[in-house]
């Protein structure tokens, strides 16, 4: 019984975490600069796997490509400046 309880939170909690990164990417793809900038915050705050290319696409917003640039070197130890292509190669993203 108490199997099943843990088994069923985790799956609570994996669904909560899939909307709640599902919400920030939406908001990461905002065309206002502001909004984009608290969800990179929240990018930043969260302690859950997060889909690192929806970062990557700030990397050329004059307002908050190096932010971007600063949480990526971080999360992957890896550098390739502001090349959006060569991180999404690295990170398995899109092309």
């Amino acid at each position: 019984w108490a199997m099943n309880v843990l088994k069923k939170l985790h799956n609570l909690n994996l669904a909560a975490q899939h909307k709640i990164v599902d919400s920030v990417v939406t908001l990461l793809h905002s065309t206002n600069v502001e909004i984009q900038r608290h969800a990179l915050e929240i990018v930043k705050k969260l302690e859950i796997e997060f889909p690192l290319p929806a970062v990557v696409d700030l990397l050329a917003s004059p307002e908050l490509g190096d932010e971007a640039l600063r949480f990526l070197r971080q999360e992957t130890k890896k550098d390739f400046g502001k090349n959006k292509e060569a991180w999404l190669k690295a990170i398995g993203g899109r092309n």
